[in-house]
């Protein structure tokens, strides 16, 4: 539990350091990994995920530094969208349709993490991500950054389990 907490604690000062190197110098949002899904804004997404899911309750787990988390995260994510002059995403986009919602909590139940008031679950998580994924959805669209889902895919490898050199054609000639 004071792992999280920490985590949670780190992740609140590198939202906060973002949103002020990025409002002092804009061109920075323009930077971005030299692999794939490794961005800042999928990073901070990220951090909004956990932190949205933190703060709708989870059995054992206090919400109190997950709110604070995803209060300046949020706010990151809203004035960087708006120094780039961009309106929030008007098309809806889900990143957590119901059918990985479900799948979402049934891997949380294998692992033995169940939800506050399961039923009404899915509907606050969803208000909390009203919240923000209209500006990272915008930003990711504008900046072309992908952004992840919430369900992993299955057969995605993670850029360190892989290179140029397991892609290369196997059939040399002999």
């Amino acid at each position: 539990m004071d792992e999280l907490k920490e985590h949670l604690h780190e992740w609140e000062n590198w939202s906060a350091e973002l949103l002020e190197s990025h409002l002092s110098y804009p061109v920075l949002m323009y930077y971005r990994s030299q692999h794939d899904r490794q961005s800042w804004l999928a990073a901070l997404t990220a951090i909004l995920d956990v932190s949205a899911l933190l703060s709708v309750g989870i059995d054992g787990i206090p919400e109190q530094t997950a709110v604070f988390t995803f209060a300046i995260a949020c706010h990151a994510a809203i004035d960087l969208g708006q120094v780039l002059s961009l309106s929030p995403d008007d098309m809806r986009i889900r990143r957590l349709a119901h059918a990985e919602f479900e799948r979402l909590q049934e891997a949380l139940h294998e692992i033995g993490i169940s939800l506050h008031d399961e039923e009404s679950a899915e509907d606050r998580l969803a208000a909390m991500r009203d919240q923000y994924e209209p500006y990272v959805i915008a930003l990711a669209r504008y900046l072309q950054m992908p952004l992840s889902g919430w369900v992993e895919e299955p057969e995605t490898a993670d850029d360190w389990q892989t290179s140029a050199w397991n892609h290369r054609n196997k059939s040399v000639a002999s």
